[in-house]
């Protein structure tokens, strides 16, 4: 009856360490991944991106493709309207595209923009190192009185 027990204690320390271990790594995670595939695009897209406030600059690699038209991608400060990065893409850019920004002077929140007049099997994958969605603040654990 001891071993057995000694073995279910065992068994149970065993799984309780390997969700401690499981949950500190989750929360280390900072890559993100945006991944946009359109068949065919005309018009106008957006998606919204948020950093926190220690970041002064942003990276993001991947690769584009198109089989025809073209598209332009830019980044946007939401607060300044200030075009922080812009460049047209078309079927001969297909490839790995790189973009970095640097001293983004308060832009933190941003937005990624696609425009395009028909294009057609549209592909865009993108990562980042970073968050691109701001922590959330914790509340204030209000102080308990003492008498």
């Amino acid at each position: 009856m001891i071993k057995k027990s000694r073995k279910l204690g065992a068994i149970f320390g065993i799984i309780l360490l390997s969700m401690l271990y499981l949950c500190s790594c989750s929360s280390n995670i900072s890559e993100s991944i945006i991944q946009i595939k359109l068949s065919e695009f005309s018009g106008e897209k957006q998606k919204n991106i948020e950093l926190n406030d220690d970041e002064i600059q942003l990276n993001l690699d991947g690769t584009i493709s198109l089989s025809s038209g073209s598209v332009q991608l830019y980044l946007l400060g939401e607060d300044t309207n200030e075009i922080l990065y812009s460049k047209v893409f078309t079927t001969s850019d297909n490839g790995e595209v790189s973009i970095d920004v640097t001293d983004l002077k308060g832009n933190l929140r941003i937005i990624l923009g696609l425009k395009s007049d028909k294009a057609k099997d549209f592909s865009l994958d993108l990562t980042s190192k970073q968050k691109l969605v701001k922590d959330k603040e914790k509340p204030e654990v209000p102080s308990v009185p003492t008498e």
